[in-house]
Formats: structure tokens, C-alpha cells, sequence
């Protein structure tokens, strides 16, 4: 089965969150995913065995504060959790 094709271009436009969901179960590329939430409350959600994530890591790199060590140490997890790796620093203003 081919997996859902994601449209990274679509999912940056207003990009306002990054998170990951991890769970206690599988490896660490079955029980993990990105959470791409939108300023208007959409949620895209990207498992870590999508073709796609290398691409999206590499954009995530680009986002003003990002930090790859959160993410690094999450890939590890084998706790049940969501974690926020970056907000829109505009967007936290508002908030």
C-alpha cells in the first residue's frame, strides 16, 4: 500500500506548529509522528515512516528557533506524550 501523499508546500504555507506524538509501542518509526498544525487549526499528520519526513526535517531546519536535539531525543522515546519542537514566534505574540 502506498502511503498518502503530502503536499509539504500546502503544509508550510501557515505553518504555526510543529509536535510529535510518540507512544509507548513499536519502533520508534511506528509510534511516532509530526503534528504540522496551521494557523487556521488544520493538523497534518506525518508518520516518521513517511518518504517525506527527511524532506520536512530539512524544513524544520530552516524555521527561525528550531532545534534538532528535542527531536533527537524523542526518536528514543518509548513514553506516550505529545511534545511542541517549535511555534511561530509571530503567532506567540498574539497569543
Amino acid at each position: 500500500m502506498q502511503p498518502d501523499e503530502i503536499n509539504l508546500d500546502e503544509a508550510f504555507v501557515d505553518l504555526a506548529e510543529v509536535a510529535v506524538r510518540t507512544c509507548a509501542d513499536g519502533s520508534w518509526q511506528e509510534h511516532a509522528c509530526f503534528l504540522l498544525g496551521s494557523a487556521s487549526g488544520r493538523w497534518q499528520v506525518i508518520p516518521f515512516s513517511h518518504p517525506v519526513v527527511c524532506d520536512l526535517i530539512g524544513r524544520l531546519r530552516l524555521l527561525p528557533g528550531y532545534e534538532d536535539n528535542q527531536l533527537l531525543d524523542l526518536i528514543g522515546s518509548k513514553q506516550t506524550e505529545i511534545v511542541v519542537l517549535w511555534r511561530d514566534p509571530a503567532l506567540a505574540r498574539i497569543r
